[in-house]
């Protein structure tokens, strides 16, 4: 059997630092942190070690000094599930079962933690610089709310940046940086070391492409990232008595169609069924009034979002670029995306700092092979809108002939069904603005 070790957490001087597997983590936050908030700070390892834990296609245990309450070994459970099916699903190995044999070993915590009601009329959204959390603080303005943006600042991952000039460039949000975490390769090495200790072996391959599958994945531990985003800025919330927090996370990472190739790459850590779990924690812990987690864009796709930056909002004062630390990389999948989507809609993709000709140059073959697969509900979408295109045209058009003409998806009409996840005080003012462009 397998171990994942979760040790040496401690909480002090506004720092949280933890051990896994003896490596050495720490969070340091820009505000007073509060230990009658320990049980929330302490998901953030927690969920990390699942991350690590549910990599193993055998059976696995993690083992930790850090005591807990009952009801997190359920969160632990459920997540490690869905973590290993995801996790399974990126290494390409087919699994006989959907539930991974965790064996969980935490001592028990048995202080009873503070109700609260939070009743502030603020709302904390997550702010990345990218167009989901942008279009996210744009419609959460246009509904009279005070929004506080916040990010927590990354030094070496490929978003995030403390170098981000769609940060720095944003008055409102250089005193909102709430956390700032320095990384550096051990997630890498973590789960480099857990793969080669099942004779896993991913070729290290550089490529401006999105074939995670050739390259040590990312896209495995993309979720410890991701929820201690959601994490953090729930714990601010809770620190300034604030109910609600809202995360940039649309259809696209949400819906049962697949979008461009991505196939639900980023489900695990933004998907509803992962903020539904966080969210069940915190009302066990601190009671039904609890502040919760949300997202206003699951009804919508990329298209959409876009179209209401631009024609809405009048900006393209946003990021949609994995390297975020130019206008845009032109060789990157999101650049790609992107370029498809401006082109789609009849924009400009140089308005988003696209350069054509560069990308153009680095995603021709996969415009016209790999990347858009024609199975796929949204290409026919983007080959019909782009066809006429005397530039993109002529490459997405060989596509044509093995797409399936009964497809009649457009991504420009938002979800109905998911217009219930969206808080019910601001639902209608959200719904009304979406079936504009309905």
């Amino acid at each position: 059997m397998h171990t994942v070790s979760l040790t040496d957490f401690e909480l002090e001087n506004n720092e949280m630092r933890w051990k896994l597997n003896n490596v050495s983590f720490k969070i340091k936050y820009l505000f007073d942190i509060e230990n009658r908030f320990i049980n929330t700070f302490k998901l953030i390892p927690i969920i990390q070690a699942c991350c690590l834990a549910s990599t193993y296609k055998d059976s696995v245990s993690i083992e930790s000094d850090i005591p807990i309450k009952s009801s997190m070994i359920q969160f632990i459970s459920e997540y490690a599930k869905m973590q290993y099916v995801f996790n399974m699903e990126q290494l390409d190995i087919k699994i006989e079962k959907d539930t991974p044999d965790t064996h969980i070993k935490f001592p028990k915590d048995r202080f009873l933690d503070e109700q609260l009601n939070p009743s502030s009329k603020k709302v904390v959204s997550s702010w990345s610089g990218g167009k989901d959390s942008y279009l996210t603080i744009k419609l959460l303005t246009e509904c009279k709310l005070k929004v506080i943006p916040a990010t927590t600042k990354w030094n070496t991952i490929a978003f995030n940046r403390g170098a981000n000039p769609f940060l720095n460039s944003h008055a409102e949000i250089k005193p909102n940086i709430i956390a700032s975490i320095s990384v550096g390769n051990k997630m890498k090495k973590i789960f480099k070391y857990a793969l080669e200790e099942q004779n896993i072996f991913i070729e290290n391959k550089k490529s401006g492409t999105f074939s995670d599958k050739k390259e040590l994945p990312m896209i495995l531990y993309h979720s410890f990232y991701m929820n201690t985003q959601i994490i953090n800025n729930i714990l601010y919330a809770l620190h300034k008595k604030i109910s609600c927090v809202f995360m940039g996370d649309e259809a696209d990472v949400n819906d049962v169609k697949k979008y461009c190739g991505f196939k639900h790459h980023l489900n695990i850590g933004q998907g509803f069924k992962n903020k539904t779990l966080i969210n069940n924690f915190l009302t066990s812990t601190y009671g039904k009034h609890a502040t919760q987690v949300h997202s206003i864009l699951y009804p919508i796709h990329g298209p959409l979002e876009v179209k209401l930056l631009i024609e809405r909002y009048n900006t393209a004062n946003f990021s949609s670029c994995l390297t975020m630390i130019e206008k845009a990389c032109s060789k990157c999948p999101k650049c790609l995306v992107t370029y498809l989507t401006c082109k789609s809609l009849g924009y400009d993709p140089a308005i988003l700092g696209i350069n054509e000709k560069k990308l153009i140059q680095n995603f021709k073959w996969q415009l016209g092979e790999s990347f858009l697969m024609p199975e796929e509900e949204t290409v026919y979408w983007y080959i019909r809108n782009c066809i006429d295109d005397p530039t993109t045209g002529p490459i997405v058009g060989e596509l044509l002939d093995s797409t399936p003409s009964n497809i009649e998806f457009n991504p420009l009409v938002p979800l109905k069904n998911k217009y219930k996840t969206i808080p019910r005080f601001i639902r209608k003012k959200i719904t009304k603005i979406y079936n504009e462009y309905i």
